[in-house]
């Protein structure tokens, strides 16, 4: 079913739309992109003040990556071959599920939503975050925030 699915969406041509998925994915590729990230928003964190929350978002980043790892290894499913379907990044892990990409989306765009739902008040500055922070973490918008 899932080989089904990549070729359906992989089959969807518009202009711009590899180099959008090449985008999208930059922030979960190897270590440079994701820990740039990562300390990016600590170092905001900081200056805002919070630094607990950076301690906090740095531990879940890293918790989040040991998970991924032991998950990858007890599953120990294989990456799909390029013949199979179109393989725009060139990844060294052996396994594929759980994929990197979602893992650190989730637990950094995740804690991200968590902060803007309790810190952020006004709404104009608050529904745009939540908006960007939610697209990382889920294929669909939440319907209230």
């Amino acid at each position: 079913m899932d080989l089904a699915i990549s070729r359906a969406v992989q089959s969807i041509h518009w202009p711009g739309s590899e180099t959008l998925m090449r985008v999208v994915s930059l922030a979960g590729d190897g270590v440079f992109w994701p820990s740039s990230l990562v300390a990016i928003a600590c170092l905001v964190l900081l200056a805002l003040r919070a630094g607990r929350e950076a301690v906090v978002l740095l531990g879940v980043v890293l918790v989040g990556q040991i998970l991924k790892i032991g998950i990858k290894n007890i599953v120990g499913r294989p990456r799909p071959d390029r013949d199979l379907v179109n393989v725009l990044a060139d990844v060294t892990e052996v396994y594929s599920f759980p994929s990197g990409h979602t893992v650190h989306y989730v637990v950094f765009f995740g804690f991200l939503w968590f902060l803007t739902r309790r810190w952020v008040k006004s709404p104009l500055l608050r529904r745009p975050l939540l908006g960007v922070f939610d697209i990382g973490i889920s294929p669909t918008p939440r319907a209230r925030w």
